[in-house]
């Protein structure tokens, strides 16, 4: 039997006419990027959701692990302590909670300053008492703060040089505080100026420490020598000198460091604590020594009398008799203070050449002699009948 055969033709594909993003090619000219990014699939919101959120927990795991480090090292850090010695650790004024632990840490008394601070700070102990301390390495930071916030200090001495003092008040001073006389006398025999060359410029030899006992008070360690306790002083007093830039400041004026500060120990003896009237002071003593006249201190020849044991006396054949010998006393007299210092290095620009402290103890000036007998006449009839 004949059949028809008919031919089937194959079954056509619909594409939607969406190319594969592989057969895209951006460099066509009629390549509509925005039609392209619209037709590719987008990622499902959950896969978006776990991503920000997987992220988030490393970010959170990072953060605790960081934080958990440093508390474990900060914990580390405070309760750290070796074997060790005592060790004498100052205080010192002007000291800060950030200083103390920068010397603690020098002292290797701590391993960090940082948590020393956070300590400190965190526990509301930064208050400082100065003074000297016994540490070891064996404490704690915890320990170490407590002792310094509570001012437990060594048994401690204090020692007071005051400015217009001198070298017999200073052996006094030390006396008093427990020290014996051959204790004394060795360590002021001592030659200090190698140690202090900025200080001792110009100091002639073999003259004593008079006029370089810085005026100051400091505690210290009970046992400590006395030569220590003279170097701290000579220390301060260096410092001074260099801060204040003494030594080209005097050479201004015509006069070395050594003879600037002899004249500042002469008008620390011959006025109180106005720094105007020590700046007059010094310009008079300028002034008479520009004239060629004699200074006409009489403390200059009191401190020699003093100092000999003999009765005071303003004809007494002696270089340090400023009435009657020109220039300055062979050393100072006393220990200048820094605003005297100050005055010598800039004195007052005047014309006076005679001054007095009156019985009101206000200091008058006069440009003559007559003028100045009118003021010993008006304000000075108690004060400069006293030899």
């Amino acid at each position: 039997m004949d059949m028809d055969i008919k031919k089937v033709s194959k079954p056509e594909v619909l594409t939607n006419n969406v190319k594969d993003s592989d057969d895209i090619d951006p460099t066509e000219k009629n390549f509509d990027r925005e039609a392209f990014e619209r037709s590719q699939p987008s990622r499902p919101k959950k896969q978006r959701k776990n991503w920000f959120f997987g992220f988030f927990a490393g970010l959170l795991a990072l953060v605790i692990g960081f934080c958990g480090a440093v508390g474990f090292n900060y914990q580390k850090d405070i309760n750290f302590s070796k074997p060790g010695e005592k060790v004498s650790f100052t205080v010192e004024k002007g000291d800060t909670i950030s200083t103390v632990a920068e010397k603690l840490k020098k002292a290797d008394l701590i391993t960090s300053k940082i948590s020393f601070e956070f300590y400190a700070r965190i526990n509301q102990k930064t208050s400082l008492r100065t003074g000297v301390y016994d540490f070891s390495s064996m404490m704690t930071i915890p320990q170490i703060v407590d002792k310094i916030n509570k001012g437990e200090v060594q048994q401690n001495i204090s020692v007071m040089f005051v400015p217009g003092g001198t070298v017999a008040m200073a052996k006094k001073t030390l006396s008093t505080v427990g020290y014996s006389k051959d204790e004394i006398d060795q360590a002021f025999a001592k030659d200090y100026s190698a140690d202090f060359p900025r200080l001792f410029s110009g100091k002639p030899k073999n003259t004593d420490l008079e006029g370089f006992l810085y005026g100051e008070t400091h505690a210290f360690q009970k046992n400590i020598s006395v030569e220590k306790i003279l170097r701290r002083f000579l220390a301060d007093f260096e410092r001074e000198v260099i801060n204040l830039n003494l030594e080209e400041k005097y050479k201004s004026q015509g006069l070395t460091l050594y003879e600037g500060i002899t004249l500042a120990s002469i008008v620390q003896k011959e006025t109180l604590n106005d720094l105007d009237d020590k700046k007059m002071v010094a310009g008079v003593f300028f002034n008479r020594m520009k004239a060629g006249m004699t200074l006409g201190s009489d403390v200059t020849y009191q401190y020699a009398a003093d100092k000999l044991g003999i009765k005071r006396d303003f004809n007494l054949d002696n270089p340090y008799n400023l009435r009657l010998h020109k220039g300055l006393t062979p050393t100072p007299i006393s220990t200048p203070g820094v605003s005297t210092l100050k005055a010598v290095a800039e004195p007052a620009q005047h014309n006076f050449l005679f001054f007095l402290s009156g019985d009101d103890d206000k200091t008058y000036f006069g440009k003559t002699d007559a003028e100045h007998q009118k003021n010993i006449q008006k304000y000075c009839q108690k004060k400069c009948q006293i030899i």
